[in-house]
């Protein structure tokens, strides 16, 4: 009885003694950064450690300072993507008759590209025609009179099956080839069209300083350097009316002042000096 009495109280004793002894908490090893929180612009990448090694008991202390580090991260400016301004207003018209054009144009500047970032994409222009009615000819003549002023007279309709000028100038059917002015054949409104795009060509043929230009294929205009006169190059026997159409799509006829060839035939017009 005496034995197992003494027995209790060391054990009493032992465990009053290890409960009352106080152990302050220790920290462990930081882990490894975490990811950036953010791809650019300045982000923060963390690591933690952990109150743990020991843990705090019996009333010991708690762990010193964070258990937190944070670190700047991705401090690069962000890219910004390029976003398009308002459109302008239209300009003036290039011509005052004859089927010109107008052009208004925007700029990439809300917001500009920056940083790496993406381009605007779409034109940055934008272009459309104007006065498209057709320019007055001289009264009670069959000469045509162009949107510059120049003067010019049709020749007539001709079979052209190799070509015998060689330049294109204009082309408003193909807008692969390097003479292509931004125009499309309008076939739902062929009168205005026709004469707008003969005085087009008209024009240029008048910059380039050549005497002759012919129409083709219903959207192609051609000259030569080498032609001063278009019946020294197309003679009677290559004549064809129904190888050109005029107003309405109806083949020319003697009579016609303004036609436009199909395929494999062309309307010759001769520049008239003034």
């Amino acid at each position: 009885m005496r034995a197992s009495f003494i027995v209790l109280i060391l054990a009493c004793s032992f465990h009053q003694y290890f409960a009352a002894t106080k152990v302050d908490g220790g920290w462990s090893e930081w882990e490894p950064f975490g990811p950036c929180d953010k791809s650019c612009g300045g982000g923060y990448k963390r690591q933690y450690r952990y109150c743990n090694n020991p843990w705090p008991a019996n009333g010991g202390k708690e762990c010193d300072g964070s258990n937190v580090n944070a670190v700047e991260c991705n401090t690069h400016a962000c890219p910004v993507n390029g976003g398009w301004g308002s459109w302008s207003a239209f300009g003036s018209c290039s011509q005052t008759c004859g089927a010109g054009y107008k052009m208004r144009y925007r700029q990439c500047t809300d917001p500009e590209p920056a940083n790496g970032g993406e381009p605007c994409f779409g034109l940055s222009s934008e272009r459309k025609t104007c006065n498209a009615h057709a320019c007055p000819d001289e009264p009670n003549s069959d000469i045509l009179v162009a949107s510059d002023g120049s003067k010019y007279q049709l020749v007539g309709c001709f079979k052209d099956y190799t070509r015998r000028m060689h330049q294109l100038l204009i082309t408003e059917r193909d807008h692969t080839s390097h003479a292509w002015n931004g125009m499309w054949i309008d076939w739902n409104n062929w009168d205005s069209y026709m004469a707008g795009f003969i005085d087009r060509c008209a024009v240029k043929t008048k910059i380039m300083n050549y005497a002759v230009f012919g129409m083709s294929h219903y959207g192609e205009c051609y000259s030569d350097a080498g032609v001063l006169d278009a019946l020294a190059l197309f003679t009677d026997n290559l004549k064809s009316s129904s190888k050109c159409v005029t107003n309405g799509y109806v083949d020319c006829t003697p009579g016609d002042t303004r036609c436009i060839g199909k395929d494999h035939g062309i309307a010759v017009f001769q520049i008239i000096e003034k």
